[in-house]
């Protein structure tokens, strides 16, 4: 089905632009042209000189020319062009913007959502393009520029529209006040504007799909120096943080404020001037702040920086470590395989010392490779070097948008990364393949780590007497099982070998500690039997000047195996080679897993191996393969016989170690690294739908049984997932419930009830008045005294009939939507400590605004989630917190409304808030104790830590 397209208004501020212009205008309209959809294009001329708008009308016509007489700057032009505007979308396009012919259409679908305020275009530009995510550091609002956005997935959220090439909603723009003109010639306005778009509840998005090509800076330098634009951006950095700060925020700002300013006047062009020029608009800063400071926003500059702290786990960026840039080992192939699959979950970066066949590899992964020159680190000539590397680290986590390090192998190379995770306060994985202790290293990688990968038991085991073993998980290496085969070429005759001849062979690294040299010993004693025997070694590191291979040579002339041994170079099909084995023998000594060894019994090769390291885990005993004791190759020699000779043995062997191998397959292993990512990363964060702001993920904060309690991590909404059903819900709300209502109560709650009325009396004397939840209609009661005419709702059967019994009050049983009420009816509606118990909450609060009359008011009391003093004495007497939802309590609250998330839920629906205020009407004493004391507090501080509050709103 084709996508439903929107007319658009395209806005392009111009000042001397008619170069850019001629060269970038047929390519606009070419673009249209390609758009299904009607278009508009308006340039608005800002005092240009250089026969700009001669040149449009001539060869444009169809442009329609805004004239300015005295050049304003972007934020003028651009309010003034949009204004003019006749289509719903609006295309703000710089001048020096050339756009790709089919740019339009990816932008347009995503304005079926209505919280989106702006679509921006993913720019080519010559220096690379950025992506600026908000931050507050030293007391200053700031932008981190994130140097990688091509390795982002699909569409993703960015902090505000690009001034230079964004369709956006012309009626949200108008609503927000367009661009703050305060920040004319330029910069900044598009920075201030995405902050008011997501206080507002909107959000910004950037399109990867739509590709525009930007000259940077072209057309603002057509008539400013680069000195002038330096001072200009400092001096609206400084106005964006007057005008936008919190109270707490701009308090920091001004203590850090002599410490910044002297440190960055330094090293920051324009700073000093820009601050003076500050300054100079410091009245008319403040006059904007207090503007801002009284609108209904939903959301405030620290809550929105706090949201982009919590951005979906979907865009996670994690660099990978190794010490070396080649294929050395098994190491090196289980993290290839780890990078191959991880790259299509985030953002994926290598870092290595070298340069070699493991990083060529990766790269052909697409994955990008930096590779980093390396001293060792405790060489005091390389102390330069490593302070370089170090800071070289700080600036890439920053840049890259690091989220984790995950680094392979031991090293100063790692230790260097751990260091600068710690300072970065980022998850640092240490994945541990060696049995090898490295001494102090391996001590403070442990101390830095968050999570400490052991391949095997065997490798556990360098840990033991340190005091980090709840950092320590056991994840054995995997395999893929299913791209191993028995080898499609038979390497017999590739290498002159006879049918009848016997083979024998091992595979790994030319290193002493492998024990080829047992083998070797073992063959000498088996050439006795076996004439017709071959022995074949494949090494991943074959090198005539390696001593150990040398060594094995000298050692095979001497036992006169010359022409039975046959060391092999490295190969790519190393399946072909042991499947033309006629056993495997593994010769390691403190084997820390053993790849080679997992592979052959993946293609059901007997085995016989030394009883040592990660071996006896890997193989058990007789049941998959002969182990003989490290270092005895006469038993070694006799097993290797035993199976030549015994098929029903080997089959046995042969058969039990390829099921066996099933355990190592490589699914099993990157489902284990992904559980511990998710552990670090996500930590408590879940994927859950969240009711009013429509965010995807929310923080854990608790479970009982099969329920989730949990907060939205963008509007802090907290709730029940799943929802409990309403047949549930109603099942508690039998006569048992009511019993102390109705008995030891009974008076308090008279006395309560009496209470809240006054407080309503304050605003409305006497109407129509709806009791959401209305209980055993006591408030109900006190109304109908008073004069007022009475509704109620209630989902109890039995509470309805004791209304309708005690104090003759028709209660409709159900829901508020089922009692179908009319519209503009009500002049008060109130909930005492309902909302948290309904289901669909928005809902509810919808059908209470379309049956209130206007300026009607809006009555909830509901608990309080920051209800510190009385969670700090629950914790005093019962020695635990206090649990917000449990299946057996009485009260199932299935939200919980922090006091800003329901004033911004209230407000996006159309209500102004006229009080929040502290509810101390509690019935039980001890409860009333604590409130007493929250009560002092909150008229001292403002700071509501009762038990619960209330909030009283009007519909516009």
């Amino acid at each position: 089905m084709l996508q439903k397209m929107k007319p658009i208004s395209v806005v392009i501020p111009n000042y001397n632009g008619r170069e850019l212009l001629e060269k970038n205008l047929p390519y606009l309209f070419k673009a249209l042209r390609n758009y299904p959809c009607n278009s508009e294009v308006i340039i608005v001329d800002d005092a240009s000189g250089d026969g700009s708008r001669d040149f449009i009308k001539k060869n444009f016509p169809q442009i329609k020319i805004i004239t300015v007489e005295k050049n304003s700057g972007f934020a003028f032009a651009v309010n003034l062009g949009i204004k003019s505007a006749k289509y719903p979308l609006v295309l703000i396009l710089n001048t020096d913007i050339e756009v790709d012919q089919n740019f339009l259409n990816p932008l347009v679908k995503h304005f079926d959502n209505q919280d989106i305020f702006s679509v921006s275009c993913f720019e080519n530009r010559p220096s690379g393009f950025l992506i600026g995510y908000p931050n507050f550091k030293l007391g200053m609002f700031c932008l981190e520029y994130f140097k990688d956005p091509f390795s982002l997935k699909g569409t993703f959220e960015v902090f505000f529209p690009a001034g230079s090439a964004s369709l956006i909603d012309k009626e949200k723009f108008l609503s927000l006040g367009g661009f703050d003109e305060l920040f004319s010639p330029f910069y900044w306005e598009d920075i201030d504007l995405g902050l008011r778009a997501y206080k507002k509840g909107l959000r910004c998005i950037l399109e990867p799909n739509s590709k525009v090509y930007h000259i940077t800076g072209k057309s603002i330098l057509k008539k400013h120096n680069q000195n002038y634009a330096n001072k200009i951006y400092w001096r609206n950095y400084f106005l964006f943080n007057w005008k936008n700060l919190t109270t707490t925020m701009l308090f920091f700002h001004l203590f850090f404020l002599p410490i910044t300013f002297f440190i960055a006047s330094f090293y920051r062009k324009g700073y000093f001037l820009g601050f003076l020029e500050a300054l100079k608009n410091i009245k008319d800063v403040f006059k904007k702040r207090k503007k801002v400071t009284a609108q209904h926003f939903l959301y405030q500059t620290d809550e929105v920086l706090n949201y982009f702290k919590n951005l979906p786990p979907s865009i996670y960026g994690i660099l990978y470590i190794t010490d070396t840039g080649t294929f050395l080992g098994g190491g090196e192939f289980s993290l290839y395989s780890i990078l191959e699959e991880k790259r299509n979950k985030f953002r994926v970066y290598l870092v290595s010392p070298s340069y070699g066949d493991f990083t060529k590899n990766v790269e052909g992964l697409g994955i990008k490779v930096f590779v980093v020159a390396y001293k060792s680190f405790f060489n005091p000539f390389g102390l330069f070097t490593n302070l370089k590397n170090l800071i070289w680290f700080f600036e890439f986590i920053r840049d890259y948008k690091i989220n984790l390090i995950h680094a392979n192998s031991t090293g100063g190379f790692i230790l260097l990364a751990s260091i600068s995770a710690f300072c970065k306060k980022i998850p640092f994985i240490w994945h541990v393949r060696a049995t090898k202790s490295a001494g102090i290293l391996d001590f403070l990688l442990a101390l830095l780590s968050t999570k400490i990968i052991v391949v095997s038991e065997a490798v556990k085991k360098r840990f033991r007497f340190f005091p980090f073993k709840s950092k320590i998980t056991r994840i054995y290496n995997g395999i893929d099982l299913n791209k191993i085969s028995q080898g499609k070429q038979n390497l017999k005759e590739v290498f002159g070998f006879r049918d009848e001849d016997v083979i024998v062979g091992s595979v790994g690294r030319f290193v002493s500690w492998k024990g080829y040299h047992y083998l070797l010993k073992a063959l000498a004693i088996l050439v006795n039997f076996k004439s017709n025997l071959k022995v074949l070694i494949l090494g991943l590191d074959y090198d005539k000047n390696n001593p150990y291979v040398r060594y094995l040579e000298k050692l095979t002339e001497k036992l006169n195996l010359k022409d039975k041994v046959f060391f092999l170079k490295k190969m790519e099909d190393v399946a072909s080679f042991i499947s033309m084995l006629d056993v495997f023998v593994f010769t390691s000594k403190n084997e820390p897993f053993g790849r080679a060894l997992i592979e052959a019994m993946a293609l059901k090769k007997p085995i016989v191996a030394f009883k040592s390291g990660a071996i006896p885990e890997i193989v058990e005993g007789r049941k998959e393969a002969l182990l003989a004791k490290f270092g005895d190759y006469k038993d070694l020699a006799k097993k290797i016989f035993l199976l030549l000779n015994d098929k029903d043995l080997t089959e046995k062997i042969s058969q039990n170690a390829f099921l066996r191998a099933k355990n190592f397959d490589l699914k099993i292993n990157l489902e284990s690294i992904d559980k511990v990512y998710k552990e670090i990363l996500n930590k408590n964060i879940i994927k859950v739908d969240c009711d009013f702001c429509k965010s995807n993920y929310a923080k854990l904060l608790d479970r009982e049984d099969n329920f989730f309690l949990v907060e939205c991590i963008r509007c802090n909404l907290i709730h029940i997932a799943p929802k409990p059903t309403f047949n549930f819900l109603k099942s508690n709300y039998g006569k048992n419930y009511y019993q102390s209502w109705e008995r030891q109560q009974a008076n308090i709650r008279k006395k309560i009830f009496l209470n809240r009325f006054k407080k309503i009396e304050k605003y409305k004397k006497i109407g129509n008045i709806l009791d959401i939840g209305a209980g055993l209609a006591e408030f109900l009661a006190i109304a109908k005294q008073k004069g007022w005419q009475v509704w109620g709702t209630e989902i109890s059967e039995y509470a309805a009939s004791f209304a309708k019994e005690n104090f003759k009050i028709d209660i409709f049983c159900g829901s508020l939507e089922e009692a179908n009420c009319k519209d503009n009816f009500f002049d008060v509606v109130t909930l005492w400590h309902v909302l948290e118990h309904i289901g669909e909450p928005i809902k509810y609060l919808k059908e209470i605004k379309r049956i209130l009359k206007k300026d009607g008011l809006l009555v909830i009391a509901l608990p309080n989630p920051d209800d510190y003093i009385y969670q700090l004495v629950y914790k005093i007497f019962k020695t635990k917190s206090p649990k917000e939802y449990t299946i057996k309590s009485r009260e199932h609250h299935i939200f919980c409304f922090k006091q800003k998330t329901l004033r911004r839920i209230l407000l996006s629906l159309g209500f102004s808030i006229i009080k929040i205020d502290i509810d101390k009407e509690r019935a039980l004493f001890y409860e009333r104790l604590l409130d007493n004391f929250a009560y002092i507090f909150y008229k001292i501080f403002r700071k509501n830590f009762g038990i619960a509050y209330e909030i009283y709103a009007k519909k516009l």
